[in-house]
C-alpha cells in the first residue's frame, strides 16, 4: 500500500493544502512561508500511522484525506470538542463504518505515579493533574497520548486496554511504514538499564526504575550501527560453521558431477577475493596476511577443480552475509567523507568514528552540530528504513553549508534506491531543491485556494 495524495483541510482554521505523490518519483518536495503548515502535515501522518489516534483531536485541522494508489481513502474528521476524530475509509467498491477511538480509562488503568513521567521523559512539563506540555513543542498531551507516544522511555509495567481498531483501520496502519525524522534530531532519550536512579527523599530506599538519560544522537547510532555489525557477524559465523560441517557431503556430490570449466573457476575465485577485499577494508573483517594464491590451473586436476569449486561456493554465502549492511555502510562513509572537511569516518565492529587529519580519533559530540546533522541524516535514511516506507524529513537543511544543502538531494537519491523508500522533505531551502523543481509542491495562501 502506497500514498497517493494527501489533502487537508482548515488546517489552522485557515489552509487547504493539497500533496500528490508522483508514483514515478522517489521524492516529493513542499516548500512555502513559515506558518503554511509544513511541518504540521508531516506530524499529522506521523500521528495518523505511528501514535495514539486520540491526539490527532488536539492537532489544528478540520479534515485530512489520505489517498491511496489502489483509490481508496481514508478520511479524518476532528471534532471542534478536541475529542477523538473520527475515522471513515472509503474502497471503490466499499464504504466501511466510521470509528472513533476510545480513551484510556482512568485511576484503574494506571499503577505508576503520574508524577514520574516527568522523571523518565524530561522533555514533558505536567501542567494538569492528567495533562503534559512538550517543552520543545508545546504540544499538550493527555494520559493516554504521553503513554502511547514515549512508551518506550516508561520503565513501567503499562497496562493498556487493547484499543478496538476496526480491521480496516489495523490493515492500513501496518502495511505501511511512515517515518518522520523531525529538527529535534541530535539529542536522543533513552533508558539507562544499567544504572539506578534515587528518586526517595529517604537515602535507604531506592528506585528500582532505572534513569532516562540525553545522549547525543551521533553516539547512540554509532552503538546501533555496532549491534547491526555484531548481528552480522554471527550470522556470518553461524553460516560459516553450517557450511563448514556440511562441506564434506556437498564436495562428494560435487565429485559426482562434471568439475567446472578453469576460466569459469578462475572468475569465480577472483569475485570472491575482490568481495573478500571489500569487506576487509570497510572494516568489517581482519586483515588477512595472505590472500588466496591461484595454483597454475592447466596442472590442476579434475577433482581438485571440484574442490575448489565449492569453496567458491561456500565462500560466496558467507561473504553474502554481508552484502546488505556492506551497501549501506558503503554508502555512508563515502557520503560524509565527501562532505567533512580534515575529518575521515570510517567504520568497525565497534560502530563508526571520525578521525582528525592526523589520525587522532575525535569524540563524535565533538563535532559541530552541522557535522553532527548530516551524520545523523545519513545514518537514519541508510539504516533506519524499511523498505517501501514513506520517510518524512522536516527541514533537512538544518546547520548544513550551503554547499553539503546542493548535493542533499544526489545524495537522498542514492540512498532512497539503496534502501527503496520514498521520501517527503519540508524544506525553505532552494539549494536543496536546485533544478529540480518539478518535484515540489508549493503550499499557498487561503487567497489562492
Amino acid at each position: 500500500m502506497k500514498i497517493s495524495k494527501i489533502a487537508v483541510h482548515g488546517l489552522f482554521s485557515r489552509f487547504n493544502h493539497e500533496i500528490a505523490l508522483d508514483p514515478c518519483e522517489r521524492i516529493t518536495i513542499i516548500f512555502g512561508p513559515n506558518g503554511f503548515g509544513k511541518t504540521t502535515i508531516l506530524r499529522l501522518l506521523d500521528v495518523l500511522f505511528n501514535r495514539s489516534l486520540r491526539s490527532l483531536g488536539r492537532m489544528p485541522f478540520e479534515k485530512l484525506h489520505v489517498t491511496f494508489e489502489d483509490e481508496s481513502i481514508l478520511t479524518v474528521v476532528r471534532n471542534s470538542d478536541k475529542s477523538s476524530p473520527i475515522f471513515s475509509y472509503d474502497t471503490p467498491t466499499k464504504t466501511e463504518d466510521s470509528f472513533e477511538p476510545e480513551p484510556l480509562s482512568r485511576a484503574q488503568d494506571v499503577t505508576f505515579p503520574l508524577s514520574a513521567i516527568e522523571d523518565f521523559v524530561p522533555r514533558l512539563e505536567r501542567i494538569a493533574t492528567r495533562e503534559w506540555r512538550n517543552i520543545h513543542t508545546n504540544e499538550v498531551l493527555d494520559l493516554d497520548n504521553v503513554i502511547a507516544t514515549y512508551a518506550d522511555l516508561l520503565p513501567f509495567d503499562v497496562e493498556m486496554p487493547e484499543e478496538r481498531y476496526p480491521p480496516w483501520l489495523k490493515k492500513i496502519r501496518t502495511s505501511l511504514s511512515v517515518r518522520l525524522i523531525d529538527t529535534e534530531r541530535l539529542t536522543d532519550f533513552s533508558t539507562d538499564q544499567r544504572s539506578i536512579r534515587n528518586r526517595s527523599p529517604y537515602p535507604r530506599v531506592r528506585s528500582s526504575y532505572p534513569r532516562v538519560t540525553a545522549e547525543r544522537t551521533v553516539r547512540r547510532y554509532s552503538e546501533l550501527l555496532e549491534s547491526k555489525v555484531q548481528q552480522t557477524l554471527t550470522e556470518y559465523a553461524t553460516l560459516s560453521q553450517s557450511l563448514d560441517r556440511s562441506f564434506p557431503a556437498r564436495l562428494v556430490e560435487e565429485l559426482g558431477r562434471e568439475s567446472p570449466s578453469i576460466d569459469q573457476l578462475i572468475e569465480d575465485l577472483e569475485q570472491v577475493e575482490k568481495r573478500r577485499s571489500e569487506i576487509v577494508e570497510a572494516g568489517f573483517l581482519p586483515q588477512e596476511d595472505e590472500s588466496l594464491r591461484f595454483p597454475v590451473f592447466n596442472a590442476v586436476d579434475e577433482s581438485t577443480r571440484s574442490v575448489l569449486a565449492v569453496y567458491a561456493q561456500d565462500a560466496t554465502k558467507k561473504l553474502n552475509a554481508f552484502e546488505n549492511l556492506y551497501a549501506r555502510a558503503n554508502a555512508f562513509v563515502r557520503i560524509a567523507n565527501s562532505r567533512l572537511l580534515y575529518k575521515k569516518v570510517s567504520v568497525s565492529p565497534k560502530g563508526f568514528k571520525v578521525s582528525n587529519a592526523d589520525g587522532s580519533e575525535l569524540e563524535l559530540e565533538m563535532l559541530s552540530s552541522g557535522e553532527q546533522h548530516e551524520i545523523v541524516l545519513l545514518f537514519d535514511l541508510l539504516f533506519g528504513t524499511q523498505k517501501n516506507s514513506l520517510i518524512m524529513v522536516d527541514e533537512p537543511e538544518l546547520s548544513l553549508h550551503v554547499a553539503w544543502q546542493r548535493e542533499m538531494l544526489s545524495d537522498l537519491q542514492e540512498m532512497a534506491e539503496l534502501s527503496d523508500f520514498r521520501a517527503l522533505l519540508a524544506t525553505h531551502s532552494p539549494q536543496i531543491i536546485g533544478d529540480r523543481w518539478d518535484l515540489t509542491i508549493e503550499l499557498h495562501g487561503p487567497d489562492k485556494i
